[in-house]
């Protein structure tokens, strides 16, 4: 017996030593609130020696002691006191306690004064950052790392038209557009889990009135709270009125550049022109001196005469493309479509050339793949489209110059496949070829005239036919066009199929004027 209550003796010693040294301030009362016992934390804080522990926390006792004999304890979270001239923050916690049949109640009140100012402290940073990024022309967000947002600046409502608090709780994903939503939750995730990510990213985000709105994703940083990433901070650039200022800038630049071809082709057809008229006007000169003595003048007539006419060939040439090209333009060009064995009327186009240069070192060798296949055609447009590729073949080509020409099919289409041996088209110019005034050879000095405008004019004469004209090339190897057309074919007797007997002759005689 003596030794239970040694030992307990003892235990309470312990207990008092912990009670008076406890880092909390811990009070002892009756139930009235009056202090019995109370340790040297609290007597450190409350300097004033208070007698009573519900006024010295400025609090209603009946609420408290109600909900302990209710509950038997009771808690308040929160309580500010200016002690010392300072402010404390308390978290109280009440108990209720029955020895000997007293009722006693004790008071642990925890200091947490550090944690609600560190987190004021952030509340206050927080809210000073909101009011600098409310200032800040690009849209601001934070985010969880669910990416909800918890936060926007006030730019994202001037921009987007949400309210300040609309979006709050929202996943930022949802207002991505669907067809940039993966790339983005790409670029989210891969930062989150520490690789690099490229800044200025485009995407487009939903606006509240439905529209989309281009962003440029320019920075994207985390904050940290004891080591560990809490939230982000995503910052997104409208880029709408650049994007308006670079269009702008493209069409100008389109128009410039349009316009210097324009006067390009201008000084390239004074060229063309004056040659031609240069050669006409000294022949008539001359003919004009030999007039008076008939024999002079028709000796001097048969040797000149064919200077004259292809003079007059090539200036025809270069006036029928022009108004080919200004009546495409002006949308006025229209196709004369008949029924025609496309087989054939090559083969007609290809003899004619070979005739025509039948004294030079050239020769076209044509190829058909089948004997006959009709299709519905304008016999004109598809001279000139062959004429035009066989010109461009032929000035381009080296010595013992030979074209192929080849006729054969696809599922839907006819293929007409024209190719050369010559000096071929580099990589940035097969890209320009078939734009206006533009040709292989820039310079005037080249061996062969030409305005530049041929193979524009066939591309367009092939997508007129529903077609589409492709360039095969590699400098110094030659080049190879493949002329597509649809196997159309009408069926209405105004289009019945037709033999074409067409003298391509002449037509030969215009197209390689300019060929020397």
């Amino acid at each position: 017996m003596k030794n239970s209550e040694c030992e307990c003796r003892c235990l309470n010693e312990v207990i008092y030593e912990m009670f008076k040294k406890s880092p909390n301030a811990v009070i002892l009362s009756d139930k009235n609130g009056d202090i019995l016992l109370k340790n040297n934390t609290f007597n450190t804080l409350f300097k004033g020696n208070p007698s009573n522990i519900f006024k010295a926390l400025n609090i209603n006792s009946k609420q408290v002691i109600s909900e302990l004999k209710i509950k038997g304890e009771y808690v308040i979270e929160k309580i500010s006191l200016l002690l010392n001239d300072c402010t404390y923050y308390f978290k109280a916690n009440f108990y209720f306690i029955c020895l000997k049949e007293k009722e006693y109640i004790a008071l642990i009140l925890n200091n947490i004064t550090e944690p609600i100012l560190m987190a004021k402290k952030i509340e206050d940073d927080e809210a000073m950052l909101k009011k600098i990024f409310n200032g800040i022309e690009d849209m601001i967000f934070m985010t969880d790392l669910e990416c909800k947002v918890t936060y926007y600046s006030a730019s994202v409502s001037r921009i987007l038209g949400y309210d300040s608090k609309e979006l709050i709780g929202t996943n930022l994903q949802s207002i991505v557009h669907p067809e940039d939503l993966d790339e983005a939750k790409k670029k989210f995730y891969s930062y989150l889990n520490g690789e690099p990510i490229i800044d200025n990213v485009n995407y487009r985000l939903l606006s509240k009135n439905g529209e989309y709105i281009w962003v440029s994703f320019s920075h994207i940083s985390f904050i940290e709270e004891k080591g560990k990433k809490n939230r982000t901070i995503i910052i997104l650039r409208e880029i709408a009125e650049r994007l308006r200022l670079q269009m702008e800038w493209e069409r100008l630049s389109k128009e410039l550049e349009y316009e210097k071809l324009k006067s390009e082709f201008i000084s390239k057809v004074s060229h063309e022109l004056r040659t031609p008229l240069n050669v006409i006007y000294g022949i008539v000169q001359l003919l004009e001196i030999f007039r008076k003595n008939d024999a002079t003048f028709i000796e001097n007539y048969d040797k000149f005469y064919p200077v004259l006419k292809q003079n007059m060939y090539r200036l025809l040439r270069l006036t029928n493309n022009i108004i080919d090209l200004t009546s495409i333009d002006a949308g006025c060009m229209g196709l004369n479509l008949e029924n025609v064995n496309i087989v054939s009327l090559i083969e007609d186009i290809c003899t004619s050339a070979n005739n025509y240069f039948n004294d030079k070192n050239i020769k076209i060798i044509y190829n058909p793949h089948f004997e006959e296949k009709y299709i519905a055609c304008d016999v004109e447009k598809i001279e000139k489209i062959i004429l035009n590729i066989l010109s461009n073949a032929i000035k381009f080509s080296k010595k013992d110059k030979k074209i192929f020409v080849e006729v054969s099919e696809e599922e839907d289409n006819i293929l007409i496949i024209i190719k050369d041996n010559g000096i071929g088209i580099p990589d940035e110019l097969q890209k320009v070829i078939f734009d206006r005034f533009k040709q292989a050879d820039f310079s005037f000095t080249r061996k062969n005239e030409g305005s530049g405008i041929g193979l524009s004019i066939a591309q367009e004469f092939v997508k007129m036919h529903g077609g589409e004209i492709t360039l095969n090339s590699k400098e110094g190897e030659g080049s190879e066009f493949i002329v597509r057309l649809p196997k159309n074919y009408i069926q209405d007797e105004v289009a019945a199929t037709k033999i074409v007997n067409k003298n391509h002759l002449e037509t030969v005689n215009i197209e390689f004027s300019d060929i020397q």
